[in-house]
């Protein structure tokens, strides 16, 4: 998220946590897959696992799975190639969906985020929502609140609005799927079979997919109970 030009600042969650271990002394290696092996290599006294999410198309919207629907997570990390008319299946409600939506207007791209709740964005606090929308409808962002997708046909994407229930298309070039990734506890279970860890403690999108707030506090307490014992 710290790509969209409105969300610089949320990068220094990850500043401060990497000068505050810098500082602590903790050993920290990066680019490094951690298996049960070489867990057991370290002969650790606790396990804390935060293997996070992996992104996922949902199912259920037929043709789906034959298009260029791409994660949310992917168009952040540039990871895929965006065309020039962009629809957003919006299905969490965050400040990413947002964000994505004034990253693309910025490369003057026609963004329309559709979405099944009365509004866009219902999981951002009001005060950011605020400012979010400004921004992002002073980039011509369409919003289609109250629709849903019912399928995609190559380029078409084919919706329904709730209330009217007057179907209606918007032709995109791609499809952005914003939606909870799935969890990734495939290390957690591994040790949790072994049996091998005496402490064993899973926090964050590992275990249910959430926002930032969540994970840092489960690693606060988990971190607390570990040094406390």
């Amino acid at each position: 998220l710290t790509r969209v030009k409105e969300h610089e600042e949320f990068g220094d969650v990850t500043r401060y946590l990497i000068k505050e271990m810098s500082r602590l002394g903790v050993d920290v290696r990066t680019d490094t897959t951690v298996t049960p092996e070489m867990v057991d290599q370290e002969a650790p006294d606790a396990v804390i696992v935060a293997t996070g999410s992996l992104p996922r198309i949902p199912g259920g919207i037929p043709g789906i799975d034959e298009t260029n629907a791409v994660h949310i997570r992917d168009v952040l990390l540039e990871n895929v190639d965006v065309g020039q008319n962009v629809a957003i299946i919006d299905r969490d409600g965050s400040t990413r969906c947002l964000g994505v939506a004034s990253f693309l207007a910025e490369q003057d791209k026609h963004v329309e985020i559709i979405t099944p709740v009365f509004y866009v964005g219902w999981n951002v606090n009001f005060m950011s929502l605020l400012p979010a929308y400004m921004n992002v409808l002073s980039k011509d962002v369409v919003f289609r609140p109250m629709c849903d997708v019912t399928g995609v046909d190559g380029h078409t994407v084919q919706a329904i609005q709730y209330f009217s229930f007057k179907d209606f298309s918007i032709e995109a070039d791609t499809i952005v799927v914003s939606h909870a990734g799935v969890p990734d506890s495939a290390l957690y279970r591994a040790l949790k079979e072994g049996g091998a860890v005496g402490e064993l403690y899973a926090i964050g999108d590992c275990v249910a997919a959430r926002f930032t707030d969540s994970a840092i506090r489960e690693g606060t307490e988990v971190g607390r109970k570990v040094a406390s014992g």
